[in-house]
């Protein structure tokens, strides 16, 4: 866990990941936890069942070789983020890890911040393909882009239980995080986030 990775919640750009109120005043970021160097999620007090320290190397190894697949690719919106390592260090079953309290999120009034975990294969990989259906994906991708996405669902499959966490802040800001459950107990994927003003 010692890898550099520079600071990723900056790459992430976590700090836009705020909900803007009916008043026009602004929340700080909506969710406790930040990520570590090498893209371990947590913050104090995070509950859950740790995974041992081999469950979270086996977490930033996977991380860490679906965002080497990726190569450059990244999330386009009004801004351009890229996609980091995200290991959840915790044994949740999927039933837990859709109850969210393991995102610290703040005490914020009904729908300010709205949260999704739904089952998927790989969101970059299903978008292709629909995409790739309606015969428009090559105004999405240039050359190389969807052999990346494919490389990179092969190894998510890898996985168990893939899910897809959507964090929606004030309707305008979108954390996306894709993780699968590893052997050893931990979530582990990819992370990025969307702004749609």
């Amino acid at each position: 866990m010692t890898e550099p990775g520079g600071d990723l919640n900056g790459r992430v750009q976590l700090e836009r990941l705020v909900a803007y109120r009916a008043d026009g005043s602004v929340s700080p970021v909506v969710v406790a936890g930040r990520l570590s160097p090498d893209g371990v999620f947590g913050w104090e007090g995070q509950p859950g069942q740790p995974v041992d320290g081999a469950g979270v190397q086996e977490g930033v190894a996977f991380a860490g070789a679906l965002v080497s697949a990726l190569g450059g690719l990244t999330e386009s919106s009004d801004t351009d983020a890229p996609f980091v390592p995200f290991v959840l260090p915790r044994a949740f079953t999927p039933e837990e890890l859709a109850h969210v309290d393991w995102l610290g999120l703040l005490p914020l009034p009904t729908g300010e911040v709205e949260v999704e975990v739904k089952p998927s294969a790989f969101r970059l990989a299903e978008r292709l393909t629909r995409r790739e259906a309606e015969g428009n994906a090559a105004d999405f991708y240039v050359p190389g882009e969807p052999e990346a996405i494919r490389a990179a669902a092969a190894l998510f499959a890898s996985g168990a239980d893939g899910r897809l966490v959507t964090v929606t802040a004030g309707r305008v800001a979108l954390l996306l995080i894709n993780v699968a459950r590893l052997p050893r107990g931990a979530w582990a994927g990819v992370a990025t986030l969307r702004i749609d003003t």
